[in-house]
């Protein structure tokens, strides 16, 4: 229990500080300094926490002892293999976890506080520190690379086709899968400046449903033609091991943000943008009961969903019920987690050791 108190407390304070600094409209406020730091150092500090925490530390060990020319050789995730290396070398493990929780976080801060401003920032940000620390631990790759999608979706709905395609290469950097995030240009009608809508959505929804349902042809192929998606071409080989709880999770949360999608689109038409996202991600995690890795690419479509539907939420209640609508969310988030963390003991998240001294 005590672990849970301390990853509440982060959650919650830096959250509050956050928070703080976004009403201020001030990057560099000290509310703003204090919450990156808190965020960032808890994530730095992990030892031995998370488990893939051992295949990751090897990895940078090997990183230190090879040169560049090899490192930068091994995949196409350039910039995860240049700042692992480069971070490891000069602070070890401290380091290197630092800059990758302050690539997730910092990303997410300006993509809320600058971008949907109408949304609540304190739920926003809350549900992403409750996703963040119960999967980046495991995807530290991947997060960054969903959190550079999820700031870069503004390239979107401003109709900047180079800019969106220049930030997938980037984030593609740190996780190959992130081309997968570039189907999300097609759910925005840019002659319009609006979420695709009527049959052109149930086309392109059509599609994705088919692509998800046979997915191990497609990630054959895929894998087989492109060198640089080689390696994942074991995803394509059935494997029923872990749970799938993320896929009922995110249907629950999908039947709740139909019910009131309408008055969602009245607050902020991006909302059905991020309704789509948040159906197809949760097309994408039937998958799970196949293959639990395949699902983790659902992440790129339901991170940024979640957070900014969260935000919405409870201003579709009358001001009476909005703080009782808005507590209920913060439950729901905290639940999540404990049931993930704590109860069935995934990820492993509990214990927490902290430790900002040992090399390993």
């Amino acid at each position: 229990m005590g672990s849970l108190a301390i990853y509440f407390t982060v959650f919650m304070f830096g959250t509050f500080l956050l928070k703080q600094a976004s009403l201020k409209k001030s990057s560099l406020s000290v509310a703003a300094l204090i919450g990156f730091a808190l965020i960032i150092l808890f994530a730095a500090g992990r030892y031995h926490v998370g488990t893939d925490m051992g295949t990751y530390t090897h990895m940078f060990e090997r990183y230190l002892r090879s040169s560049w020319q090899s490192v930068l050789s091994e995949s196409s995730d350039y910039l995860f293999l240049f700042v692992a290396k480069l971070t490891y070398m000069i602070g070890g493990r401290v380091l290197t976890w630092g800059t990758f929780a302050a690539l997730t976080a910092i990303p997410t801060y300006f993509a809320l506080s600058n971008e949907y401003p109408q949304a609540s920032f304190g739920i926003a940000f809350f549900a992403f520190l409750c996703s963040y620390y119960s999967t980046s631990f495991n995807i530290t790759r991947q997060m960054v690379s969903v959190a550079l999608i999820f700031w870069g979706l503004k390239f979107i709905f401003r109709n900047q086709p180079i800019r969106f395609i220049l930030l997938i290469i980037i984030a593609a950097g740190f996780h190959t899968a992130a081309i997968l995030a570039f189907p999300m240009w097609f759910l925005w009608d840019h002659k319009n400046s609006a979420p695709v809508k009527g049959q052109m959505r149930v086309v392109i929804l059509i599609v994705i449903t088919v692509m998800v349902l046979f997915y191990q042809f497609f990630i054959s192929t895929v894998s087989i033609g492109i060198e640089s998606f080689s390696r994942y071409s074991s995803y394509a080989i059935e494997s029923n091991r872990g749970r799938n709880r993320d896929f009922y999770i995110y249907l629950i949360e999908l039947l709740l943000i139909i019910s009131l999608r309408k008055r969602l689109t009245m607050l902020d038409e991006r909302n059905d943008f991020m309704f789509s996202l948040l159906f197809i991600s949760v097309l994408i995690g039937i998958t799970g009961f196949s293959h639990p890795q395949v699902k983790r690419l659902a992440y790129y479509y339901a991170m940024p969903a979640r957070m900014i539907l969260a935000g919405y939420f409870p201003f579709c209640f009358s001001r009476r019920d909005n703080k009782v609508i808005k507590a209920m969310i913060y439950i729901w988030f905290s639940a999540i987690f404990v049931l993930t963390a704590y109860i069935l003991r995934e990820a492993n998240l509990i214990p927490y050791h902290f430790d900002l001294f040992s090399q390993y």
